[in-house]
């Protein structure tokens, strides 16, 4: 009997009929279940059971290659404490009986062979008697595992007579399997991600600023609105505080509609792509190899992308590499460098004299070391004369050479411009020249 939450399947019948397989189903995990019986040696039916022992060897190696392997049964075999070793791994075996006969050994090296565990004896418990007749008791059912399902495996359990309701000479055996479970990761709850802004502060077109300034003198008359009759502080401040993120809300979507039309054609084909093979991996079925070639597939196109977006920052960075441009070089700079704005000022900053200030002096040494990097006129009397003149006479030395390049290839473009416009006259002259000597012949 099967559980009606699991899909299973027949899967194979043996023609001697004491053998039978099937699947079972669960998530991404398949487990081949097989029941078999092997007749005692004295029986008359003995080459039939060698001939079924190499076919049990044969379904279990190559069900191991599909899935997880399950056989139980009675198979009329002593195995004794022989020991079953699966994945370099030795499994030591206890059990009430020591007798050991051909059928068992042989069954312990085809179970070694595909890697599957044959459960009596190996955990804390030892192998208990299976069978009451009348020469003795003994130990005929047995029930093996793959290597893999060991540690999910509880210990061996047997019901006699009275706890199975079951008129048998053969105790019943049996064990709880833990399925594997894979989480699918769809299912997972989304961490709620900060949001921030920076979109909107980065916006340098006054169109955009112009629109956002509308947006919010509407959005304030509602909040003033509002607070109007409101006497409690907290209240009203809760009231501004969400019209200002709503406003910013607003601007951020704005942002973000204006970075995508500003991409390429290319990146954002890229960027489609990879949200493509995201969705794919959180909702596949992950087998493990399919998992790895998304994931590699994922780390090329990234790899890529970074690099499409460190050329477009080198490209503007050479783009506004002027005296004119200062500041957006320097923005351009910032950016490239992965350069982030900090949003504290350190507890404590040494002064021009190399010694330590905190509070209120702190804040004076900030805006001395400011003041000094050049806010003010160069005029002024504590200014640093001597560095600023010779920085003036670098740039001016600069730009004189920049324009004696510019006129060089001026000059060298006039001069190919003079040769291509003498070769065409020459060739002229030869044509006319030609078409003469054609006419008078």
């Amino acid at each position: 009997m099967i559980d009606d939450r699991l899909k299973s399947r027949f899967v194979k019948e043996s023609e001697w009929e004491d053998l039978i397989w099937i699947c079972v189903e669960f998530e991404n995990e398949k487990v081949f279940v097989g029941g078999v019986y092997l007749v005692p040696p004295p029986s008359s039916r003995i080459l039939k059971a060698k001939e079924m022992g190499t076919e049990i060897g044969g379904d279990v190696a190559r069900f191991c290659l599909e899935g997880q392997v399950i056989l139980a049964g009675d198979w009329n075999c002593k195995v004794g404490e022989l020991v079953s070793t699966a994945r370099e791994r030795v499994f030591a075996r206890k059990s009430v009986s020591k007798r050991v006969d051909e059928r068992g050994r042989r069954m312990i090296e085809m179970m070694d062979a595909s890697d599957v565990v044959v459960l009596n004896g190996v955990q804390e418990r030892s192998a208990q008697f299976t069978c009451r007749a009348p020469r003795g008791q003994g130990i005929d059912d047995y029930l093996a595992v793959s290597c893999a399902l060991v540690e999910r495996t509880s210990e061996i359990e047997y019901w006699d007579e009275k706890q199975s309701g079951l008129k048998s000479d053969h105790v019943a055996i049996g064990c709880k399997i833990q399925l594997k479970k894979v989480v699918c990761l769809k299912r997972k709850k989304k961490k709620q991600k900060r949001k921030s802004f920076q979109v909107v502060a980065k916006q340098r077109s006054w169109k955009f600023w112009y629109w956002l300034s509308d947006v919010c003198d509407k959005n304030m008359e509602d909040v003033l609105e509002k607070i109007k009759d409101e006497q409690d502080v907290e209240a009203c401040w809760s009231v501004l505080k969400q019209g200002i993120v709503d406003v910013l809300e607003l601007g951020r979507k704005k942002g973000k509609r204006r970075k995508k039309e500003e991409e390429s054609v290319e990146l954002r084909e890229m960027k489609k792509e990879l949200e493509t093979l995201k969705r794919e991996k959180r909702c596949a079925e992950v087998e493990q190899k399919r998992f790895k070639v998304l994931k590699n597939r994922i780390e090329k196109l990234r790899k890529k992308i970074r690099k499409i977006r460190m050329r477009e920052k080198v490209h503007a960075v050479i783009a506004c590499k002027s005296r004119e441009r200062a500041k957006e070089y320097w923005d351009q700079m910032k950016e490239l460098g992965g350069w982030r704005r900090g949003n504290k000022i350190p507890d404590t900053v040494l002064d021009e004299n190399g010694e330590e200030q905190e509070g209120e002096e702190r804040l004076e040494a900030w805006k001395e070391a400011f003041r000094k990097l050049g806010v003010d006129s160069i005029d002024e009397p504590d200014f640093d004369r001597d560095f600023a003149m010779r920085v003036e006479e670098e740039v001016k030395r600069v730009s004189k050479e920049n324009e004696r390049e510019k006129e060089s290839k001026i000059e060298i473009e006039e001069k190919e411009e003079k040769e291509n416009e003498d070769d065409d006259e020459e060739t002229r002259r030869r044509k006319e020249r030609t078409k003469r000597e054609e006419e008078i012949s």
